[in-house]
């Protein structure tokens, strides 16, 4: 792997994987360069490196990126966080939302499977669960994209709403740790597919590194 791009203006941005570099500057724009490794591959005429999920995986890593979908999880699961503060309002969201087996079984509440990973118990639960997501959604979601990040973390949540409700029926659960699991999960076994090529300050997010 090699380091991030460093771009501070004219020609391309530096610091590429050798499988994200072209022909030469005056083929290519800076746009190329850092829109996902696909269109540049397209650019150079190599039809057959830019259809390679690795090499499209690690150039999405070189490019600068805002983690919106990330950041609109976090910010959600505060605000939810912060509404059940007034008095009645967390036994409210927990009776209505948490996953909990009769309400699903009996009632057909099955949106309960996705919805209690969006609430927490204290402020402890909330911030543990908060930073490793962040840490590990912002990485992934440059790698893979918005959906696959939505998808991963959504059916996370839900497949771990399942293994909770039949482990412990008599109990009911909340807590985003189902996707957060499932985003860590998504992430090794990444790391541990395109080890070879992911950049250098990226490889801490993926892999053995995060075990």
């Amino acid at each position: 792997g090699v380091d991030l791009i460093n771009y501070s203006g004219g020609g391309l941005p530096t610091g590429l994987p050798s499988h994200c570099a072209g022909q030469g500057v005056d083929e290519f724009t800076v746009d190329d360069a850092v829109d996902g490794g696909m269109q540049f591959f397209k650019s150079a005429g190599n039809e057959d490196q830019a259809s390679k999920p690795g090499n499209a995986f690690a150039c999405n890593l070189t490019r600068p990126a805002v983690p919106i979908l990330t950041a609109i999880l976090v910010g959600l699961q505060l605000r939810i966080y912060l509404s059940s503060f007034p008095e009645g309002a967390e036994t409210e969201l927990q009776s209505s939302l948490a996953n909990w087996a009769p309400s699903i079984l009996e009632l057909g509440e099955s949106w309960r499977l996705w919805t209690y990973g969006l609430l927490h118990l204290s402020f402890t639960h909330l911030l543990f669960n908060m930073c490793f997501l962040a840490y590990t959604g912002y990485q992934l979601e440059r790698a893979i994209g918005r959906l696959n990040l939505a998808l991963i973390f959504f059916a996370s949540v839900f497949f771990g709403g399942l293994l909770s409700l039949f482990m412990s029926p008599k109990y009911p659960s909340l807590g985003a740790s189902g996707g957060d699991f499932g985003l860590m999960a998504a992430a090794v076994i990444l790391g541990w597919k395109y080890g070879d090529i992911i950049p250098r300050r990226a490889q801490k997010f993926f892999g053995w590194a995060l075990l």
